[in-house]
């Protein structure tokens, strides 16, 4: 019978020692922050070149702009499988793909839901006394770049969103880092020094309490599980209903 005790001995999440460690995830982020840097680079000249109106590509959901985040993700992606994967003795599997226990599968829209509501509660309390009451998510203006969003740009930034990039950070996040900070410093260390991580690398101060809560529940739900197949579905979900409740906000027939 499966065991539904969730503070139950976790599943193991990778052998010990690690096929890879912190140096591979320093070359991991740097190969990553090379990447941006040149992708973005790359950006620019095509809008530059193409004299295509800076108002134009300003959405997340607008061509230029959906394929430079997107090969972005994959770099992430890509950077993992070089420095881990690839790694002697390592796989897949060994980063979080792996079979997970069935009653994950429904436990995640409520423990999505109860992320949801405590980042709500913790800007509200944490956030908006420091902004004069006029809390605002920057991430708004990133993903609609101030401008009305059609159908078609919100079936684009799911695409973007609330698949592509849910996989590729926690194939990062959960998957590379970690196991090797649980391994270096225990479980209730690593668990918060992975949600910290998770919150700084998002780099959007105001939104750093919100995004820590967010990364200690998806850390956990690591460990208990043994797997980031959860963590994925969880990650997908929140995103999805954030970006609806944008798209609600900004919708047009046009």
């Amino acid at each position: 019978m499966t065991n539904l005790n969730l503070i139950s001995e976790p599943q193991p999440l990778a052998p010990t020692p690690l096929p890879w460690g912190w140096r591979e995830i320093g070359k991991a982020t740097l190969f990553m922050i090379v990447g941006t840097l040149v992708l973005s680079a790359v950006l620019a000249g095509i809008i530059f070149a193409t004299g295509r109106p800076l108002a134009e590509s300003a959405k997340m959901s607008s061509a230029p702009v959906f394929i430079a985040v997107t090969a972005i993700y994959t770099m992430v992606v890509l950077g993992v499988y070089l420095f881990a994967v690839r790694r002697p003795g390592s796989s897949w599997g060994q980063l979080g793909f792996r079979p997970f226990d069935w009653w994950w599968a429904p436990l995640a829209p409520v423990l999505t839901t109860l992320q949801l509501m405590g980042m709500a509660l913790i800007n509200l309390v944490l956030v908006l006394p420091f902004t004069d009451g006029a809390f605002e998510n920057p991430q708004i203006e990133q993903i609609t770049g101030g401008m009305s969003l059609t159908p078609v740009d919100f079936g684009v930034l799911l695409v973007l969103i609330a698949i592509i990039a849910p996989i590729a950070e926690e194939i990062f996040f959960r998957g590379m880092l970690y196991p090797v900070m649980r391994q270096r410093w225990g479980v209730p260390v690593a668990i918060t020094a992975n949600a910290l991580a998770f919150a700084l690398l998002h780099v959007i101060p105001i939104l750093l309490p919100g995004l820590f809560f967010v990364g200690l529940i998806l850390a956990w739900v690591r460990e208990r599980s043994g797997s980031i197949g959860p963590t994925i579905l969880m990650h997908a979900l929140q995103n999805a209903l954030v970006l609806w409740g944008i798209y609600m906000s900004f919708a047009t027939t046009g």
